[in-house]
C-alpha cells in the first residue's frame, strides 16, 4: 500500500545482506541513541575553529578530512555527564569552560543528531552567536547522516534548508516522523519561539559571545529546563565579549568545590541547576610532545621561568599523583605537557627542547585561554576581570527587586515635589522614605556632556548618563535611583527634588505625606557636577554643609572646606575602589545580618546598576602602572558600557568610609570660615566647593550684595576687591 505522506518515497535498491546489516544496528540504535554516538560509525569533517568574534567556520586552507567520531578523552567525560546526572537526579544541565582540541562542539551535535534520528516527534537546537556559525554547526549534523551509510538508504531529509534538518521515513524498522534539529541565533526573542514548542535537547554554542546572556537564562528557565529529561549543553572558550559567561561558569565551578563531577573532591549543593565542566590542556593525554632527541630533562627544567616552575611542581605533578600515577610517571607526563606548551609559543622560550607546531602564538594569554592550566588562567584577560569577586555578584543580582515605584519626579507643587507614575521613568524607588531609618544618603555622577558612536560627527549623538543612588546608611540598602540623560539644568531639579522626597514622612493618618527639614549628605563630583551643585545649593538653599563635592588635590590640602575628596589621579581612584570593593563585600558576607548603625555595607536593589557592576572591570595599563577602573566595553552605546550607576556607588563609599566612618561631625559642622588673613587666601582659580564657601561666607558678612556664584563650569578668579571684608 503506498503510502499518502508527503514524505514518502521509494527505497533505494540495497543488497540482502547489507539490509539486515543495517537493520541489527539500528535496531540497537532505536533501542539506545547513544549507542550510534560511541559506535564509531558517526563520520566528522576536520578543519573548523571558532575565530574571536565567536564564529564557528572551517579554517581557511584546510583539507576536509573525514574521519570516524573516536572519542576522545574530554568526549568520553561528556559522554558520561547525562548518565551520572540522572543516577541522582539531577538536571542534564552542563556549563562547559573548553579550550583547544576538546571537541565538546562534535559531541554535542552528534547527541542532538542521534537522538533526532532515533526517535520520532523530537525536536533539537543549535544555537550560536551568529547565523552562520549554527548553520556550520548544523552542518556537522548533515555530515553525520550523508557519512551515515547504508542507514542514509532509508532515512530522508526532504526538506533543503540551511536552517533546519528534518528526519522522515516510513520504512519498516527506520520509522521516524516528525523530527528534525533546528539552527537559530543566540537572540532571547528568538529562543523563546524556538524552545515554546518543546526543544528537548539544545546546544548552546560559543556562549562567552551572547549579547543578552540574562534574558536568555529565564528564558531557559521558562523554556527547557522545565521538560523532564531535557538536556542543556553550553559551552564556549573563555575569550568572548560578555562577562556574564566568566561569572556563570565561575559560580557554578567554585560551588562544586573547584572539581569535575568526575573527581573525588567533587561536592555540589542539592538545588544545583547546572554543572561546571572544565578541561585543564595537561589532563588530555593528546596533549603532550616529547623532547628532541639527546635533550635532558635536567636542562629543560632549568629553562623553565617562574610561572612553569610554579605550574610544573605545584599543579600538573600533584594532579597525576591524585590519579594514583607513580611519581616517576607523573614526572614524566608532566615534562610532555610542558613540551607541548613549549611547542606553542617558540618567540617566548629558548628553542632546541621541543619542535615547534605549524600554528604558534605570539600572545602567551591567548595560549592560557585556549590551552588552560585552570579556570582562572582561562579567563585571565577576559571574563574573570571584574572588580568584584564572582560570588558577590551573583548576590547582588539575587537581592534586586522591583521598584515599588517607577515614574517621574519633577520639582513644584505644594511640596516642592511632584511623583508621576510611568513605566521607563527616570526614578525608581525601592522602599518609601519613611519606612527607612531616616539615616539616608545620596550620591551622584553627573553626565560628561555630549558623546557619540563613532565620534563627534556621529548623527546618532547621545549623552552619558547622570546617575544617582541613594542609600540607608543603617541598614546599607539601596532605597532610590534617579537616571537621566537630560541636560544639567533639568538634572539640577530632578536631584533637588528627590532630595525633598526622600525627606519625606508619613502624616500620622497615613494618607498624605510631607517633607521635614531633614537634610542628608549629598556627594558627588567636581568636574562634572558644579551647575547641579550650584542650583542645589545656591538657587534652592541646600545646606553646604551636607554637600560633599570631590575636590582637587590642592583643595584638600587647603582645608579650607574641610572637604575629602580623591583626585583624578589614577592612584587615588583606586583608593576609592577599595572602599567600594570593602563595602560591597561586607553587604555579602553580612547578607543574613540586620542592619545597624555605622555598618559597612551595600545592599543593591536596582537590575541597572547590578549589571553595570557586573561589567565594571579592571584594565590594567600597557605601561604597568596604575589600572584603569571602568564598564568593560566603556564607548560603545550598549547598556553594558556604562559604569556611571557603579561610579556613583564609589562616591558613595569612598565618602561614607572617609567621611562618615570615621566620625566626622558632619550634622554639626560649621560653614567652612573666610580668613581674616588676606594672606591664607587661596590664589589662582578655586574649585567649586571653595567657590560656593567662599561666596556664602561673603554674602552672610555683608560683603557681597547677592550671590552671584558662576554657575559655568570654569571656576572663577577674585579680585582683591571683592575678597576684602
Amino acid at each position: 500500500m503506498t503510502s499518502k505522506n508527503p514524505y514518502s518515497f521509494p527505497l533505494p535498491p540495497v543488497s540482502e545482506q547489507l539490509e539486515r546489516t543495517a537493520r541489527a544496528f539500528w535496531a540497537r540504535v532505536k533501542a539506545d541513541p547513544d549507542y550510534l554516538i560511541t559506535s564509531g560509525e558517526l563520520k566528522i569533517i576536520s578543519g573548523y575553529e571558532v575565530n574571536d568574534k565567536g564564529e564557528f567556520k572551517r579554517k581557511t586552507g584546510s583539507g576536509g578530512l573525514i574521519s570516524p567520531l573516536n572519542l576522545t578523552w574530554p568526549q568520553q567525560q561528556l559522554h558520561r555527564f547525562p548518565k551520572w546526572c540522572r543516577e541522582r537526579n539531577l538536571p542534564v544541565s552542563a556549563i562547559t569552560l573548553k579550550g583547544r582540541r576538546v571537541g565538546a562542539s562534535s559531541y554535542v551535535q552528534a547527541r542532538l543528531f542521534s537522538s533526532a534520528i532515533a526517535h520520532s516527534g523530537v525536536k533539537n537546537a543549535v544555537v550560536a552567536n551568529l547565523d552562520e556559525s549554527a548553520q556550520n554547526l548544523l552542518r556537522m549534523s548533515r555530515t553525520y547522516f550523508s557519512q551515515l551509510t547504508p542507514i542514509n538508504r532509508f532515512i530522508s531529509t526532504p526538506e533543503n534548508s540551511t536552517k533546519r534538518l528534518l528526519f522522515h521515513s516510513d520504512a519498516p524498522g527506520f520509522e521516524v516522523f516528525d523530527s528534525a534539529i533546528v539552527s537559530s541565533t543566540a537572540s532571547p526573542e528568538g529562543l523563546e519561539r524556538l524552545l515554546g514548542s518543546g526543544t528537548l535537547r539544545i546546544h548552546l554554542s560559543e556562549a562567552a559571545f551572547y549579547s543578552d546572556p540574562e534574558k536568555i537564562e529565564l528564558v531557559l528557565a521558562a523554556t527547557i529546563m522545565r521538560i523532564p529529561g531535557a538536556e542543556v549543553w553550553k559551552e564556549s572558550a573563555s575569550n568572548g565579549e560578555n562577562n556574564h559567561y566568566g561569572l556563570e561558569f565561575m559560580s557554578a565551578w567554585k560551588k562544586q568545590n573547584d572539581s569535575n563531577f568526575w573527581d573525588d573532591s567533587f561536592h555540589q549543593p542539592s538545588d544545583a541547576s547546572t554543572t561546571a565542566i572544565f578541561f585543564s590542556f595537561f589532563a588530555d593525554p593528546q596533549n603532550r610532545v616529547k623532547l628532541l632527541p639527546g635533550v635532558h630533562v635536567s636542562d629543560f627544567l632549568d629553562s623553565f621561568d617562574e610561572y612553569e616552575k610554579d605550574l610544573f611542581f605545584n599543579v600538573i605533578i600533584p594532579y597525576y599523583l591524585k590519579q594514583g600515577w607513580t611519581r616517576q610517571m607523573a614526572e614524566d607526563a608532566a615534562v610532555e605537557n610542558m613540551g607541548f606548551r613549549r611547542s606553542f609559543l617558540p618567540k617566548h622560550y629558548p628553542g632546541g627542547f621541543v619542535t615547534a607546531q605549524q600554528m604558534t602564538y605570539t600572545d602567551a594569554r591567548r595560549f592560557k585561554a585556549e590551552f588552560p592550566a585552570s579556570p582562572e588562567e582561562a579567563f585571565e584577560g577576559t571574563g574573570l576581570r571584574t572588580v568584584l569577586p564572582a560570588e558577590v555578584l551573583r548576590w547582588i543580582k539575587d537581592t534586586c527587586r522591583e521598584p515599588i515605584f517607577e515614574g517621574f519626579l519633577q520639582e513644584g507643587g505644594a511640596k516642592g515635589f511632584s511623583l508621576t507614575e510611568s513605566d521607563g521613568g527616570d526614578v525608581r524607588i525601592f522602599k518609601w522614605p519613611w519606612e527607612t531609618s531616616g539615616n539616608l544618603s545620596m550620591s551622584l555622577d553627573p553626565n560628561e556632556g555630549i558623546e557619540g558612536e563613532a565620534g563627534t560627527t556621529s548623527d546618532n549623538l547621545k549623552r552619558d548618563f547622570s546617575y544617582a543612588v541613594v542609600f540607608d546608611d543603617e541598614s546599607g540598602e539601596q532605597v532610590a535611583e534617579l537616571v537621566s540623560q537630560a541636560d544639567d539644568t533639568s538634572v539640577a531639579r530632578k536631584v533637588y527634588a528627590l532630595l525633598l522626597f526622600m525627606a519625606s514622612v508619613k502624616s500620622l493618618e497615613g494618607s498624605s505625606y510631607k517633607v521635614e527639614d531633614r537634610r542628608f549628605p549629598f556627594f558627588t563630583q567636581e568636574q562634572a557636577g558644579p551647575r547641579i551643585v550650584n542650583y542645589v545649593v545656591k538657587e534652592r538653599g541646600y545646606p553646604l554643609e551636607r554637600v560633599y563635592v570631590d575636590s582637587s588635590m590642592r583643595s584638600t590640602d587647603m582645608r579650607q572646606q574641610r572637604r575629602l575628596g580623591w583626585t583624578s589621579t589614577p592612584a587615588s581612584k583606586a583608593e576609592a575602589i577599595k572602599a567600594f570593593k570593602e563595602y560591597m563585600i561586607n553587604g555579602f558576607t553580612t547578607r543574613h545580618e540586620d542592619g545597624r548603625a555605622g555598618v559597612k555595607r551595600r545592599i543593591i536593589r536596582s537590575r541597572r546598576l547590578a549589571e553595570q557592576m557586573s561589567w565594571f572591570v579592571v584594565k590594567p595599563s600597557p605601561s604597568g602602572g596604575h589600572s584603569k577602573y571602568q564598564a568593560l566595553d566603556k564607548g560603545n552605546w550598549s547598556a553594558q558600557s556604562k559604569d556611571d550607576g557603579v561610579m556613583a556607588t564609589v562616591i558613595d563609599c569612598w565618602a561614607q568610609e572617609y567621611r562618615l566612618a570615621q566620625g566626622d561631625p558632619m550634622f554639626n559642622m560649621e560653614a567652612p570660615e573666610v580668613p581674616d588673613d588676606l594672606d591664607a587666601l587661596p590664589t589662582g582659580p578655586l574649585s567649586t566647593t571653595e567657590a560656593i564657601a567662599l561666596e556664602r561666607r561673603m554674602y552672610q558678612k555683608g560683603t557681597l550684595s547677592s550671590l552671584k556664584l558662576d554657575t559655568a563650569y570654569e571656576s572663577r578668579q577674585y579680585s582683591q576687591e571683592e575678597i576684602q571684608l
